[in-house]
C-alpha cells in the first residue's frame, strides 16, 4: 500500500454506498477543505485505469460541490483489493468507527456482508471489531417480519426494540402482537421481556398480560409493579419524608386494574 496523488477525474464513488447520511455535515467539511485542502488520504482500490473510493466519498463529494477542477489531485492510499466483499469490508470498518454511524446502518452492514457477500459471521465479527454474539444478534433483526424491519428503518421503533423482539423470532405471531402493542402503547424496550413472557402464558395462567408499571415520585419514592410466572412482583422504595398512604393507594389502584 502507498499514498499517491490522484486526479479527481480518475476517482469514482464506491458502490454499493451503504451510508445513508452521505451529505450530512457537508458544509463543515467543505469549509475545512477550503481552508486546509484534503489532509486525510482517501482509501482507494485500482480498477483498470481508474480508482474506486473505499473510504472518502464525502471528501470527494465536497470537492465536487466546491467546483474543484477534474485535473486537481488528492492524496489517496491505494490498497490491493481484488474482491468486492473485501472492498466493502474495508469501507464498513472505516465507517463503523465513526460516531454518527446509526445502529440500523450497522445492522444493515452486517446483514449485507453475511447474506449478500457471503462472509462468515466470524469473519464479519473480526473485521468490524464486534463479538460474534453481537453479529448474530444483528442478523436476527432481519429475520423479523418485514413490517417490523420497515418500522425500524422509519424510526417507528428503536434498534433496542428490534433486538429484543428478535429473541422471540421462533414465535412470529407473538412478535407481531408485541410489536403492535409497542406502537399503540409506546412501550419501551425494557418492558418487552416481561410482556412477552406473560403474553406467551395467556390461557395458561390466571394473570392477564399487562405492561409493567414504574413510577418515580416527586418525594423520592419509587413504585414498580411487574409480572412474573404465576405472581406479581411489587417493589416500593419509600422515602420516609413522603406519604406512605398515597403510595399504597397507587399500588391498590394499579392492582385493581390488573384484576
Amino acid at each position: 500500500m502507498k499514498i499517491k496523488q490522484i486526479r479527481l477525474d480518475k476517482l469514482n464513488y464506491s458502490s454499493p454506498q451503504v451510508r445513508k447520511d452521505l451529505a450530512g455535515g457537508l458544509d463543515e467539511l467543505k469549509a475545512s477543505i477550503e481552508t486546509s485542502s484534503v489532509l486525510i488520504p482517501l482509501i482507494v482500490r485500482k480498477m483498470g485505469k481508474e480508482y474506486v473510493v473505499i473510504d472518502g466519498n464525502r471528501r470527494l463529494m465536497a470537492l465536487d460541490e466546491l467546483g474543484a477542477k477534474p485535473s486537481s489531485t488528492v492524496p489517496a492510499l491505494v490498497v490491493a483489493v481484488h474482491k468486492d466483499k473485501e472492498a466493502l469490508r474495508l469501507e464498513m470498518v472505516a465507517n463503523l468507527v465513526r460516531s454518527n454511524f446509526a445502529p440500523i446502518e450497522e445492522a444493515e452492514v452486517v446483514n449485507l456482508l453475511v447474506n449478500s457477500y457471503k462472509m462468515l459471521e466470524k469473519e464479519v465479527a473480526e473485521a468490524l471489531g464486534r463479538s460474534k454474539g453481537r453479529v448474530n444478534e444483528l442478523l436476527k433483526i432481519f429475520k423479523l417480519p418485514r413490517e417490523i424491519v420497515a418500522a425500524l428503518r422509519r424510526d417507528k421503533i428503536t434498534i433496542n426494540h428490534a433486538r429484543t423482539l428478535a429473541r422471540y423470532i421462533n414465535d412470529k405471531a407473538l412478535v407481531i402482537k408485541i410489536y403492535e402493542r409497542i406502537v399503540k402503547e409506546k412501550i419501551g424496550s425494557e418492558d418487552i421481556t416481561s410482556i412477552a413472557y406473560i403474553m406467551s402464558l395467556k390461557g395458561k395462567s390466571g394473570i392477564p398480560p399487562f405492561r409493567p408499571f414504574i413510577e418515580n415520585r416527586k418525594d423520592g419514592s419509587r413504585i414498580k409493579i411487574e409480572p412474573r410466572k404465576k405472581t406479581i412482583r411489587i417493589e416500593i422504595n419509600y422515602n420516609p419524608e413522603g406519604k406512605l398512604e398515597s403510595v399504597l393507594d397507587i399500588v391498590k389502584q394499579k392492582i385493581a386494574k390488573i384484576f
